[in-house]
């Protein structure tokens, strides 16, 4: 019995080993992140493993009601109390458990973290934090009067309110926004260079909170005077510049200090340890700006006023602060029962980071067997019950990080010649079987109908480990206009240690919810799976209701970064934005290139600051461009707008917030349009686009004149011929009878015969000699019209307006008063003699 139990211990342990390898290696694929939150809301923390585990377990580490607010509250995973949470609040769905919490009460507040039970294994998170949010009032501060003259560079700071999260600090000149004339980095107080008469005014600021959408002005200001000669006077302090500053490793921070005096001072700076690393400096008004922090940034920096009146100093200490990482982690180890063991955890960091070992979930505090001592870990001596995951926990004031090892226990009395069983299960295959796509029949044989032009194959770039960015262009082109944008993307399965793909059974193509609007050519899609290959593909829905797919990018995997490494790619900093117009914002910005990094591109990323939604982007091709125009954007209305630069692999960290205000359309009552905004009130000039608009509607009013006009002059003038040949006919035809030959005339329809003042229409008149004529009368060439209508005097007809016709009712008239003059015999019906 006892070696059927051995034997099953070391199955087990084995096939533990074959689970957890290089070969199928356990890690958490996302781990809870933290949270702030208001009282009465809700959020969810998310947990997923690359393996499916047995099952999922919660821990929950409280904070103190001190705490409950504070982003930074210290958290031991070897001794800080915590709660297994009960499984109704976290659902287990294969590989990923999904935490809600609701902030009925600030109990929430804490950290969370899950462990992935794997038999008697368990691998354990980094902890998510929850704290509250929390909206607290300015420090007191008295008002402060100053009168500079023009030249100085004026600094004056609002300490912040204690907010979760921390407060963003706006300046207001006379009740109005005020932008930043100097970009201050992570800097909190107001700027201004070089100050002119113009900059007198009443300085307050503003804090507000992102998440409670608070807004809180100060109760105290700052009252400027600029004038242009004043009493001399020896450098001096507005605010006493701050004296510390902590930075990360890879950050930018601007370093204040400003003074004011007559004559305006100069400036020096000087570092106590070591010259200033020019290559990573810049001396700007107000401050020192250093780039890209290192150990070797750490020190005394001094910056001295200097007029002819006098001298002032200050001295600025950097604190350098960096992430953990573990430069020599535990190894995977086999070990037999009995016998001692010994591992170490080599990790670096500023702060010195804290080790704490955790087997299986839980501290080795508790274990006498166990004894841990900094980084070194003994085992005396190793036990079944250590076989697992080890994990080495490394933490400072900056962050947390973790290595974990496969610790295997061969128990006594089993030799090495034991069946083992891999427990992996094989991937399924994918389906051989695939459905056809049918192409679309719509617009063949279709003649004369515009074209849709699909969409260009996409170009896929990674933001974080959880979205890309997808890019693409549409060809200039006379087809029908495209309404807006569909993005798909199909997961085509995991990627396995050695980098390739996976195949697994095919999935359908995911549409992403929103409409994408039709000037845009980029869009972010979260949630996607790392370590996971995709593919993509935009559709275009056109004026007609019709859409049409655009090529398939190629093969996208989606590898996840290593969370503390430093983020290579530049950060742009805003320098300046402007209104264009009412529709749009020109913006400006600078970023220091890497000759070891190369950029594709921008991201602009931009939002109504007095919105809470997620922040809109556009793409920016090119590493060489320094501005651009955003477009499309809504009048009179404050925006907060941040960059990132990017490349295939990766996008940046965001740069600082700049605000802008779009232009105020206004009408006057003279008609004259106006671009309005609260710095500036202009009168906008016509553009050349304009002036041939105007030229164009004037040109086509003069032609239309030009035509009415020789319309009327050419009825005048058929008028006037009308009457002058009717006067002619009258003189010229003094025997008032018409010649005719023996031969026969026939009259065209354009002379309409009459009978008794009526004339009808479409009648041929024939024309001949009178056979009935007297023999005396032979020689005045009588003629007979024959076929006229029968007379009848109650018909009508509208008369025609030609010339033509007036002549012939005036020689009508003329043989009438001819036939009156001769004894003819009476006509029969039908007929008429003249």
């Amino acid at each position: 019995m006892r070696c059927y139990i051995l034997k099953l211990l070391v199955i087990f342990t084995t096939m533990l080993d074959c689970g957890l390898s290089d070969r199928g290696r356990v890690y958490m694929v996302t781990s809870p992140e933290s949270v702030v939150m208001p009282i009465n809301d809700e959020t969810s923390l998310i947990c997923e493993m690359n393996l499916q585990p047995d099952r999922f377990e919660w821990r929950h580490y409280p904070f103190n009601s001190v705490d409950v607010s504070n982003p930074r509250a210290h958290i031991s995973l070897s001794t800080s109390p915590y709660i297994n949470l009960p499984q109704e609040m976290f659902t287990n769905e294969k590989k990923t458990s999904t935490l809600k919490i609701k902030s009925n009460t600030t109990l929430v507040a804490g950290g969370y973290q899950c462990l992935a039970h794997y038999g008697a294994s368990v691998v354990a998170s980094i902890p998510g934090r929850i704290t509250i949010t929390s909206l607290g009032d300015f420090p007191p501060q008295e008002n402060t009067s100053v009168t500079v003259i023009v030249g100085n560079t004026i600094s004056w700071k609002c300490d912040p309110p204690e907010f979760n999260p921390p407060a963003v600090i706006d300046y207001y000149k006379d009740g109005s926004y005020l932008s930043p004339k100097i970009f201050t980095a992570r800097t909190k107080s107001l700027i201004l260079p070089n100050v002119g008469m113009g900059d007198s005014g009443i300085y307050k600021c503003l804090a507000y909170n992102n998440i409670q959408q608070a807004r809180i002005m100060s109760n105290f200001h700052l009252s400027l005077k600029v004038v242009s000669q004043g009493p001399r006077q020896a450098p001096r302090f507005i605010t006493i510049p701050k004296k510390v500053y902590v930075a990360n490793a890879g950050d930018t921070i601007f370093i204040e200090c400003s003074a004011y005096g007559n004559p305006v001072p100069k400036v020096f700076w000087s570092k106590s340890s070591g010259g200033l690393p020019n290559h990573k400096i810049q001396i700007l008004q107000g401050g020192l700006l250093i780039k890209n922090i290192s150990s070797f940034d750490d020190g005394l920096y001094f910056c001295n006023h200097t007029n002819a009146l006098g001298t002032l100093s200050h001295h600025i200490t950097v604190v350098y602060s960096e992430l953990p990482s573990i430069i020599d982690g535990p190894r995977n180890t086999d070990s037999k029962e009995g016998e001692n063991m010994d591992l170490q955890c080599v990790a670096k960091g500023t702060p010195e980071p804290e080790i704490t070992w955790i087997l299986n979930g839980a501290s080795v505090s508790n274990d006498s067997a166990v004894e841990a001592v900094g980084n070194q870990i003994y085992f005396r001596p190793v036990g079944k019950r250590h076989a697992g995951i080890l994990q080495c926990f490394a933490g400072n004031s900056v962050g947390i990080t973790y290595s974990s090892a496969n610790i295997k226990v061969f128990p006594k009395q089993i030799s090495s010649s034991d069946i083992i069983e891999d427990v992996l299960p094989p991937h399924p295959a994918a389906s051989p079987h695939r459905k056809r796509k049918h192409k679309s029949k719509k617009n063949k044989g279709r003649k004369g109908i515009l074209e849709m032009i699909p969409p260009s194959k996409p170009t896929v770039s990674r933001l974080n480990d959880e979205s890309v960015m997808v890019r693409w262009n549409v060809p200039a082109n006379d087809g029908l206009n495209i309404s807006f944008f569909k993005v798909q993307y199909k997961e085509l399965g995991p990627i396995d240690v050695n980098g390739s793909h996976t195949h697994t059974h095919v999935k359908r193509w995911k549409t992403c919810n929103g409409d994408i609007a039709a000037h845009l050519r980029s869009y972010e899609i979260n949630n996607l799976k790392p370590e996971h290959v995709y593919k993509f593909r935009i559709a275009a829905v056109y004026s007609n209701g019709d859409n049409k797919m655009g090529p398939n990018s190629a093969r996208f995997a989606l590898t996840r970064g290593d969370f503390f490494v430093r983020n290579p790619l530049p950060i742009p900093l805003l320098t300046h934005t402007e209104a264009v117009n009412v529709s749009s914002i020109r913006i400006y910005w600078e970023y220091t290139p890497d000759n070891n990094v190369t950029i594709d591109g921008f991201f602009v990323n931009y939002l109504p600051s007095d919105s809470a939604g997620d922040y809109m982007k556009e793409t920016v091709d090119g590493g060489d461009k320094r501005t651009y125009i955003i477009s499309y954007l809504k009048g009179d209305t404050m925006y907060d707008i941040k960059m990132q630069s990017f490349n295939a692999k990766s996008a940046s960290e965001f740069s600082p917030i700049m605000k802008q205000k779009t232009a105020k359309l206004e009408v006057t009552t003279q008609g004259i349009v106006r671009t309005t905004s609260k710095e500036s009130v202009e009168v906008t000039e016509p553009t050349p686009m304009y002036i041939f608009i105007v030229a164009g509607v004037v040109g086509l009013a003069l032609l239309l004149s030009v035509i009415v006009l020789f319309i009327i002059c050419r009825k005048w003038k058929q008028k006037k011929d009308a009457n002058s040949d009717a006067g002619t006919v009258d003189k010229e035809d003094g025997g008032h009878h018409i010649q005719a030959d023996a031969s026969d005339y026939i009259v065209s329809a354009k002379s309409l015969s009459r009978m008794n003042g009526c004339a009808v229409p479409g009648n041929r008149i024939t024309i001949t000699s009178n056979p009935l004529a007297d023999a005396d009368n032979k020689n005045q060439n009588m003629i007979e019209m024959s076929s006229l209508p029968t007379q009848n005097n109650n018909c009508s007809q509208p008369s025609v307006s030609n010339p033509d016709g007036a002549k012939n009712e005036i020689l009508n008239r003329e043989k009438t008063k001819r036939s009156n003059k001769h004894n003819v015999n009476q006509p029969t019906p039908g007929e008429n003699y003249v």
